[in-house]
């Protein structure tokens, strides 16, 4: 469990910080076309993450092997630590450290529609899809969920490229 803890905690903290340097750096609020694309670089963070904390997980093993539901196990367990503390932090982020983010990244969306012609008709959709897809439940809900999801799919991953290779009978 201890290496579940630290990792979770590196991964959550990690993707924090993350955001927060895009925050200072004017990605959330000035710079948003660029911010669109290093915010999806975050996802590095958990990806190495289960990666370290999964071969640490496996190199303790005495035959250096790690099953299949161990490895899932370990991942998932990283991964709620991990989703906690970022939907923790993306809701005081979104409501105490840049209050203005979520209305700022709708009218970019709206004005980048309008700009490739997209009928008035069409924005309003994609506005009260963005507006339902990000109320305070709906965001609770999808970071832990999706937290977990994602993290069992790279556990998956991660797991089957580290589990150890059996020779062929000769």
């Amino acid at each position: 469990m201890k290496i579940e803890l630290k990792y979770g905690v590196i991964s959550g903290a990690g993707v924090c910080a993350w955001v927060l340097v895009e925050y200072f750096l004017g990605f959330h609020n000035q710079h948003l076309a660029l911010g669109k694309i290093t915010g999806y670089l975050a996802t590095v963070i958990p990806v190495v993450a289960l990666f370290r904390a999964l071969k640490e997980r496996r190199d303790q093993q005495p035959d250096d092997d790690l099953a299949t539901g161990d490895g899932v196990k370990a991942g998932l367990i990283i991964s709620a630590i991990a989703g906690v503390i970022t939907t923790a932090f993306f809701w005081a982020y979104k409501h105490y450290i840049n209050p203005g983010w979520m209305e700022k990244a709708l009218e970019f969306e709206k004005a980048q529609m309008a700009k490739a012609g997209a009928s008035a008709e069409m924005i309003d959709r994609k506005v009260a899809a963005f507006n339902a897809l990000h109320s305070d439940e709906i965001q609770i809900v999808t970071g832990l969920i999706g937290t977990l999801v994602m993290g069992l799919a790279i556990s998956l991953v991660i797991t089957s490229i580290l589990k150890k290779k059996t020779s062929a009978p000769e």
